[in-house]
């Protein structure tokens, strides 16, 4: 199973039913907040496993909006909460392509 994360509701139509952020952002530049809504929301929607941390039980793809500020706060929360290894389910940031109208995957590796 493949667990589909629009970043912002409201801020672009997307493939999804469930976002990270449900609210506007009202000052992109506002990191502290944006790095708090950002882990609430993926800790109340990422497929983890609780009894061993953070660990994905399915892929996510996260659909991106375009606002590199959150885009830049999923990649430290990611980075700080969950390995990601070969043997385990991926993540990949899907980025809307203007010319063909689909989304493009890019896989997430980690560091």
């Amino acid at each position: 199973m493949t667990v589909k994360l629009g970043m912002i509701k409201g801020r672009h139509e997307m493939p999804v039913d469930t976002y990270i952020i449900d609210t506007e952002i009202n000052d992109v530049l506002d990191f502290e907040t944006i790095d708090h809504l950002v882990a609430k929301g993926l800790e109340e929607t990422l497929p983890l496993n609780g009894e061993n941390g953070f660990l994905l039980t399915d892929d996510v793809e996260i659909y991106v909006t375009g606002l590199t500020s959150v885009t830049i706060s999923i990649i430290k929360w990611i980075n700080k909460n969950i390995a990601l290894t070969d043997n385990m389910p991926k993540v990949y940031f899907m980025h809307f392509d203007m010319t063909t109208k689909e989304y493009k995957a890019q896989e997430y590796k980690g560091v």
